[in-house]
Formats: structure tokens, C-alpha cells, sequence
């Protein structure tokens, strides 16, 4: 496709990123209005649902845990968590 515009997902959508040969890229969330058509979630075929964040949000939390002493930080860094 030579424009994001011209694909029909509701902002938000879970969408495969595929390369021009069919090869899976990446899975990710599509948005043809925004700026970043794509926010990739992840480069690996993986079930992206409620478990898959809860998992990405522990390890985060887990490290915060070990690199600040205090209790009051910012839990997660988006595309440092590998969430965008």
C-alpha cells in the first residue's frame, strides 16, 4: 500500500506489518490519521491482549523496583518499555 490513507482499519486497530514479500514485520496499532501510522508493539508473532500489556507493565514496574530506592516514579517509559 502507498499510503496509509488508503487502508480501511478503525483508529486504534491491531493490524500485522508485513513486507513486500508477505514476511511478517511486526504487529502493531494503525491510526492512518496520525503522524506514525503504526505504533509497533512487537516484532514477534505473539498474542497481543490483556496478558501480553500485564506482562509488558511487570517488567517495567520490576525494574523501576531495582534502579530507584523511593516508591514514586514513573512506572512506565513507552517506547523504553516497548510500548509506544
Amino acid at each position: 500500500v502507498e499510503s496509509s490513507e488508503q487502508l480501511v482499519h478503525a483508529p486504534g486497530a491491531l493490524v500485522e506489518l508485513l513486507s513486500a514479500r508477505g514476511e511478517f514485520l511486526g504487529c502493531g496499532t494503525f491510526n492512518a490519521s496520525a503522524v506514525i501510522a503504526c505504533r509497533v508493539l512487537t516484532g514477534k508473532k505473539e498474542a497481543v491482549n490483556a496478558e501480553f500489556f500485564a506482562e509488558k507493565f511487570r517488567r517495567a514496574f520490576s525494574r523501576r523496583e531495582r534502579l530507584y530506592p523511593l516508591t514514586y516514579f514513573r512506572a512506565v517509559h513507552a517506547e523504553a518499555d516497548g510500548l509506544p
